[in-house]
């Protein structure tokens, strides 16, 4: 199971990221925070394979819970930041997967985590439920 933290100070946000994760990905499990600090305590216990951070309003203090994080999990978590663009143009430096620009579409969304190689793990997904509906529809033919 894949383990995703998301950390945003937007609530709605938040959700739909967690919802859109959801759909693309059954077998994930999703943390949330709203605070820096707290998403630092919640990524400690719980290791995130995947963290999507949050830039807008904290670009400082969102530079050190990247290098917090970066320096405390072990193996080190995939990165997604997610901003409008001047809070993006002040960690452009910082390493990540993907800067998704505000407001975040769903397609873009979906292509980052496609850059995670999450999509294999979808695609899998689909392939076993594909050939279970094939070996049921054998089944019933015989």
């Amino acid at each position: 199971m894949r383990r995703v933290l998301i950390v945003n100070h937007d609530e709605e946000l938040v959700l739909l990221l967690k919802l859109e994760l959801g759909e693309i990905l059954p077998d994930v499990a999703v943390n949330t925070a709203t605070s820096l600090t707290y998403a630092v305590e919640l990524a400690r216990t719980r290791q995130p394979d995947l963290v999507v951070l949050g830039v807008d309003g904290w670009s400082t203090e969102a530079r050190a819970v990247y290098h917090s994080l970066e320096r405390a999990l072990q193996p080190q978590p995939i990165f997604i930041l997610v901003g409008h663009q001047p809070s993006l143009q002040r960690v452009r430096d910082l390493p990540a997967v993907s800067h998704l620009s505000r407001p975040v579409k769903v397609r873009a969304f979906r292509e980052a985590l496609h850059k995670v190689s999450m999509e294999s793990v979808v695609r899998e997904d689909v392939r076993s439920e594909a050939d279970v509906r094939s070996h049921e529809a054998e089944g019933r033919t015989r």
